[in-house]
């Protein structure tokens, strides 16, 4: 009686009875084409499948170097040629010493195609690869004459103020260069200076200040004479004055 009540009280999820559980074989199962196969294969007489015959004898072909085939017609007549087994091809022995390997073609493409995908793959990739280049340049190109054509216009509004001052300081009240076209009315000359680019202006303004004042705008200051302006002076250009 107590033989049954202990057997009643045991523990179904002990470790005693989970290690005497079998564990399930963690292989694949095959599929009913692969036990099939196994099974046809495992019987006398069985030719296999032209396919797979034909896989087989592609790789123990191609897994065997020509050399290695003393009989082989190709070594033969490599021979002929002045081939030496181990040694590399050509006149000076710069050639290779492996065969070239052979890649099977798996799609149904022709056998060009996919260089001439490659080709034109690349093709596209150098052309907008340039396309990106050029926008590049023209980007820096732009911010670049903008930003010379903004200190031009700079240097411009400089030097008329700096005309005008000299000028009213010698009773001269009426100058195109420092003339403002919204104040005045327009003449020929007035429109034809108008006309001229802020590089042109400046550069008319600056020779002006030069001849009649013997004011260099890139010094900054108003010499005596022309002997002082042409000794102290370095030169007419910005960058003279580097």
């Amino acid at each position: 009686m107590s033989n049954s009540a202990d057997s009643d009280n045991e523990d179904y999820m002990s470790s005693k009875y989970l290690t005497e559980i079998p564990l399930s074989s963690t292989t694949k199962p095959k599929t009913y084409s692969e036990l099939r196969r196994q099974k046809l294969s495992s019987k006398s007489g069985y030719i296999k499948p032209l396919r797979e015959r034909e896989k087989e004898s592609r790789e123990q072909g191609l897994s065997k170097r020509i050399d290695d085939n003393a009989d082989s017609p190709g070594l033969k007549l490599l021979k002929k040629m002045g081939y030496e087994i181990g040694k590399p091809l050509g006149k000076d022995s710069s050639g290779i010493t492996e065969p070239i390997n052979i890649e099977m073609k798996s799609d149904k493409s022709g056998l060009g195609l996919s260089s001439e995908l490659k080709q034109k793959a690349e093709a596209e990739l150098s052309r907008k690869a340039k396309r990106a280049k050029i926008s590049e340049e023209s980007f820096i190109e732009r911010v670049r004459k903008e930003q010379v054509e903004k200190k031009i216009n700079a240097q411009l509004n400089k030097a008329q103020k700096v005309c005008e001052t000299l000028d009213t300081r010698k009773g001269i009240m009426d100058n195109i260069f420092w003339l403002s076209k919204e104040n005045e009315e327009s003449d020929e000359e007035t429109s034809e200076f108008e006309q001229l680019s802020s590089a042109e202006k400046l550069d008319n303004i600056l020779k002006y200040m030069r001849e009649k004042y013997n004011y260099c705008f890139w010094c900054g200051c108003e010499y005596s004479n022309v002997e002082e302006l042409e000794q102290l002076c370095p030169g007419i250009e910005d960058d003279d004055h580097d």
